[in-house]
C-alpha cells in the first residue's frame, strides 16, 4: 500500500496539479497512485518534495502512519492574489519590526 493520496489531500493538491510540478501527465502520476506502475525513484524523491513527507512514508514503510505537515509554499500557491498580496504585505511589516527591533 502506498500514501500517495493521502499524501497528496494533506497539501490540497490535484492530481492534476501534482503531474504538473513533476512534467506528468496526469494519467501517469495516477498510475504512480494507484500502485498499477512502479514510481521511478528519481520521481518518488521529487514527489516526497513536493509533500514535504518522506519516502518511507509514500511507501507506506511509516510505522506511525502520519500524514505529512502542511507545506507552506503549497498553502501560499493556494491562495488568491489578493490573499498572497495581503500575506507578503504582513511578511514585509514583519521584516521593518524586527529590523526595528535589532537596529
Amino acid at each position: 500500500m502506498n500514501n500517495f493520496r493521502n499524501a497528496r489531500k494533506a497539501v490540497n493538491m490535484t492530481q492534476e496539479e501534482v503531474a504538473q510540478r513533476l512534467g506528468l501527465t496526469r494519467a501517469a502520476y495516477t498510475h504512480y497512485e494507484k500502485g498499477t506502475r512502479e514510481c521511478p525513484f528519481d520521481t518518488l524523491r521529487k514527489i516526497a518534495a513536493i509533500f514535504n513527507t518522506s519516502i518511507d512514508y509514500l511507501l507506506g514503510n511509516n510505522l506511525k502512519n502520519t500524514p505529512p505537515p502542511s507545506d507552506i509554499s503549497t498553502d501560499f500557491e493556494s491562495l488568491t492574489t489578493d490573499g498572497q498580496q495581503m500575506i507578503l504585505g504582513m511578511l514585509n511589516l514583519l521584516k521593518i519590526t524586527h529590523s526595528a527591533v535589532r537596529g
